[in-house]
């Protein structure tokens, strides 16, 4: 509650967690406010925070689409792919 569920604390612990849950060796966290409702001041739509963590790393990103709710879906999800990849080579 006090963090709220678009931070970069919580993206950090969604990747954590889903790396220690499933056993593997990079975990992906993605929060964000695709719109239309949900927007704040602090974080408005197109707010995305993409969180990877392996064994040595632990990196954070935010981001800022602009799009409808599918648009913004997408591109958070081909930015997470990207990042993986950039990690990964």
């Amino acid at each position: 509650k006090k963090e709220g569920s678009v931070s970069e604390k919580i993206t950090r612990l969604l990747a954590s967690s889903i790396r220690k849950l499933a056993g593997v060796d990079i975990g992906v966290g993605l929060t964000g406010i695709a719109g239309p409702t949900g927007q704040t001041k602090k974080n408005p739509k197109g707010t995305v925070f993409i969180a990877i963590q392996t064994k040595h790393r632990d990196l954070c990103w935010r981001f800022l689409f602009k799009g409808n709710r599918d648009t913004i879906r997408k591109k958070a999800s081909f930015k997470a792919l990207e990042l993986i990849k950039e990690i990964l080579d």
